[in-house]
């Protein structure tokens, strides 16, 4: 994995380190982006959405145990688990402390956020 040795995060045995990896997806996925705003969504779920020239990036995690969601996104959004693993677009996410990523063109900013801002309805 070049990007993680570049960045010279902790490699172990010539591979890096869970932390590592999800540190270095985190830096990836934000580095691009501006912070736009945190949906309110409950007591134990948390959501930021950052914008980029082109698309939006929606972060969500609970701050407690595994929590099934359902949120109807965008046929054209991307989810990502922390570590840069697709996730299959099913409309349940699950969360955990773990942060998920879902991207969608920037022209459907307005439908994820409401799509996210609604699952708790």
């Amino acid at each position: 994995m070049t990007g993680v040795q570049t960045c010279a995060l902790p490699i172990s045995g010539g591979s890096p380190k869970p932390a590592a990896l999800a540190f270095a997806q985190t830096v990836y996925r934000l580095s691009k982006t501006t912070y736009d705003r945190e949906l309110p969504l409950g007591a134990n779920l948390r959501c930021f959405v950052f914008m980029a020239k082109n698309y939006t990036l929606a972060v969500l995690w609970s701050l407690k145990d595994l929590t099934k969601v359902a949120i109807s996104l965008p046929k054209s959004a991307t989810v990502e688990l922390i570590d840069g693993t697709p996730a299959e677009n099913t409309g349940h996410i699950l969360l955990g402390p773990m942060p998920i990523y879902v991207m969608v063109p920037l022209r459907q900013s307005n439908e994820l956020i409401d799509s996210i801002a609604g699952c708790l309805n």
